[in-house]
């Protein structure tokens, strides 16, 4: 498992707004947080709030991250943010770090946009190959081998 993977199923995502900040025991400069009551955030929405933003670890590289925060408008969790990243604190620059990755919050319209454009793009590439195929065995064959292939790809017909 990567590093990532394994920070993924280690750290816990607490609601800030719907929790209560056991304001004595906490350090809010460092970004460490103790709670008298806790909420965490719900990806499934099934229970709680779903955060508007979806919670990714990038590589802690000033290019990488600039590129993340042109592409996507990601930018680094902070303490003053309404998740907390339990048991993190956070670093001299005030971002969460684990290891040389640093957690970033993207909003979730442009990260939606993305995949959806990353799946459109997948799916032409299998239409591609299924074409260059068929064009291949057609021509091996003799005959129009596009009439022996159907099915689907992502849920659309060939």
């Amino acid at each position: 498992m990567t590093l990532t993977g394994r920070i993924s199923t280690d750290v816990k995502f607490i609601d800030k707004q719907r929790s209560i900040i056991d304001k004595e025991h906490s350090d809010e400069k460092r970004g460490f947080f103790k709670f008298k009551s806790k909420k965490y955030f719900d990806k499934q929405g099934t229970e709680g709030r779903m955060p508007d933003f979806v919670l990714k670890w990038q590589e802690n590289d000033p290019e990488e991250i600039s590129k993340w925060e042109a592409q996507f408008g990601a930018e680094c969790v902070t303490a003053n943010d309404s998740v907390y990243p339990e048991p993190l604190r956070t670093n001299g620059e005030g971002h969460y770090q684990v290891g040389d990755v640093v957690l970033m919050k993207i909003p979730i319209d442009n990260w939606l946009a993305h995949r959806e454009r990353a799946v459109t793009r997948s799916k032409r590439a299998v239409k591609s190959k299924l074409r260059d195929f068929q064009k291949k065995a057609k021509s091996a064959d003799g005959e129009d081998a596009s009439m022996k292939i159907t099915g689907t790809v992502g849920g659309e017909p060939i």
